[in-house]
Parts: structure tokens; C-alpha cells; sequence
């Protein structure tokens, strides 16, 4: 936050062994969230819930133009090399589906 650096993920970046697992587990979740259609499904659930109930805040037309800029990034290409290494994942919104079945998660930790 704030283009300040956290001195402890600096540290453990500083070495190698850990950079590369750290690396190799980042490609791993991008390809999983792209290539399972997690990420669009992500995104439709944000998408929707915008045009939805904000509609009298943010109009359809930006919202269909922000989602196809994130969009483009859903390559496993492109989310390589514009992911900031301290990018927090985020979870789209509770559904009603989601609300009714406790316990239940949008997050895997496989």
C-alpha cells in the first residue's frame, strides 16, 4: 500500500530457493484461476452485482468497459507480468446461493 515495500517479503524474496517456489506457486494459482474459468467467473459475479444494485451509481457502459479491461488480463501471459508480487487475491461477492449454503467458501485452498 502506499509503494511502500514490506520488509519481510523482501527478505524472503532475497532468497533464491524461496523466490523460485514462490514463483513457481503464483504460476500455478494463474494458470488454475484463468485456464478453470475461475477469474470470469469472478468478475461476472462483480459484474453483475455493479449493474445490478450500483446501477444508479456507475453505468453499464463503464462497467462492461472495466470488466473487458481486466478481462485482457486473463492470460496467463499478460497476469504474469502485470501482477505485482504483493497483490492480495480477491473473492467475488457473496451470492444468495452462497449465502444459503454455510460453510462454503469462494476460495479453494488446494
Amino acid at each position: 500500500m502506499g509503494g511502500k515495500s514490506n520488509p519481510l517479503v523482501t527478505r524472503f524474496l532475497a532468497d533464491e530457493d524461496f523466490k523460485a517456489q514462490y514463483e513457481a506457486a503464483k504460476t500455478e494459482l494463474a494458470d488454475k484461476l484463468y485456464e478453470s474459468g475461475t477469474a470470469e467467473e469472478i468478475l461476472d459475479k462483480w459484474t453483475t452485482l455493479l449493474n445490478n444494485e450500483a446501477s444508479d451509481l456507475i453505468d453499464s457502459e463503464t462497467v462492461s468497459g472495466e470488466a473487458d479491461a481486466i478481462r485482457s488480463h486473463f492470460t496467463s501471459d499478460s497476469a504474469q507480468s502485470s501482477t505485482p508480487s504483493s497483490q492480495q487475491p480477491s473473492t467475488a461477492p457473496k451470492t444468495e446461493e452462497d449465502e444459503a449454503t454455510p460453510g462454503t467458501s469462494t476460495t479453494s485452498n488446494s
